[in-house]
């Protein structure tokens, strides 16, 4: 990550999730908007930051917590596969997101 620049803000969505993680409940673009502050439509970026920071360390996507509300699954950029995540993929990824030990984890 050492070429990606991670804003405070992008540190306090991480950090939101991380503290979301023990509720095991999806979080909904816009609550994330209303709880860390911004814009709904304008988290994708902090999210893709978070995702490139999971994927090169070999941390669970932490960004597939955040759903939209209609589908209640991720955004449609968000393809780890090489597609949009069926229910059944990101009830696997929020199962490992559940199960792993965030509270040793810090983005920088």
């Amino acid at each position: 990550m050492d070429d990606v620049m991670v804003s405070d803000f992008t540190r306090r969505i991480f950090n939101y999730l991380v503290d979301s993680v023990p509720d095991n409940i999806p979080v909904t673009y816009g609550q994330v908007a209303n709880d860390v502050g911004g814009m709904a439509w304008g988290l994708g970026q902090n999210l893709g930051v978070i995702w490139e920071f999971c994927t090169a360390n070999g941390h669970p996507h932490l960004n597939a917590m955040v759903v939209n509300s209609d589908t209640g699954l991720p955004g449609e950029a968000y393809t780890p596969n090489g597609h949009a995540v069926t229910r059944s993929e990101w009830e696997q990824i929020m199962n490992s997101i559940r199960i792993y030990p965030w509270d040793r984890i810090e983005i920088l």
